[in-house]
């Protein structure tokens, strides 16, 4: 997976003669094969059999072979619906300011939510945006990892603490991505909700722990992973006893 900044003729090449196989989105800058792409795929772009759904987005694909010296490579030029509503929102909201003609403002409507992927290895076009879109995953658990799972710079004179420590890290990243996930939330929305189960309290008596009641943000999670919490615990015997309703006849 290789970023769009290093993506050029040259690095492609290297590529090739070391026989690594890439995938990456193909800057507007490399004008050449660019507009190549655009050239042999735009006719056709927008057709109902080009129509994929992504993640709740609606993206046109279209595959286009080309090469790279004695080397062939194959381009997606895509087309992504919401993003050019949106680029075209921002663009005629700042028009006035940035005193564009109406030629300019064409050209830019024209180009707005296109973007082009170019791999190494042929991909069926609905497939290759899953391959493409791994790459925010791993930004993702760095993103992740650097933050709450604090995979923070380590002062230590021996590789296994680093190792540990990166393990750790990895691991709450992971089950922060998961939760996440089944959640359809976001981080905000997750760090919210790791603190509304911190502040799960409860109540000792002599004899009996009374949990309360959770927070409106933890008791949607519990519903969704089928967790049950105890209202009470009994501890009059050796070990705490949990009780998952209310009992009746208790003198608490």
């Amino acid at each position: 997976m290789l970023d769009a900044g290093y993506v050029s003729l040259e690095n492609m090449n290297s590529l090739f003669s070391a026989g690594i196989e890439f995938v990456a989105r193909l800057p507007e800058k490399n004008k050449d094969i660019y507009n190549r792409v655009l050239a042999k795929g735009l006719d056709g772009l927008k057709r109902p059999e080009n129509l994929i759904e992504f993640n709740g987005r609606y993206v046109y694909a279209k595959q286009v072979e080309c090469s790279i010296g004695k080397h062939t490579v194959y381009a997606y030029l895509c087309y992504d619906v919401d993003a050019s509503g949106d680029e075209n929102h921002k663009a005629i909201k700042h028009s006035h300011k940035k005193k564009k003609s109406e030629c300019e403002m064409h050209k830019f409507f024209e180009a707005s939510g296109l973007f082009v992927i170019i791999s190494s290895l042929p991909y069926q076009p609905d497939d290759i945006l899953t391959v493409y879109y791994t790459r925010q995953l791993v930004e993702q658990y760095f993103d992740v990892s650097k933050d709450i799972s604090r995979l923070t710079p380590l002062r230590v004179h021996k590789e296994q603490r680093v190792l540990g420590h990166m393990l750790l890290s990895q691991i709450a990243a992971t089950i922060t991505l998961y939760v996440q996930k089944k959640m359809h939330s976001s981080f905000e929305d997750g760090e919210e909700m790791f603190m509304g189960l911190r502040n799960q309290k409860y109540i000792v008596y002599a004899n009996r722990i009374v949990t309360n009641e959770g927070q409106s943000g933890a008791t949607q999670y519990y519903k969704k992973f089928k967790i049950k919490y105890p209202t009470s615990f009994d501890t009059s015997g050796n070990k705490p006893k949990p009780n998952y309703g209310i009992t009746i006849g208790s003198k608490d």
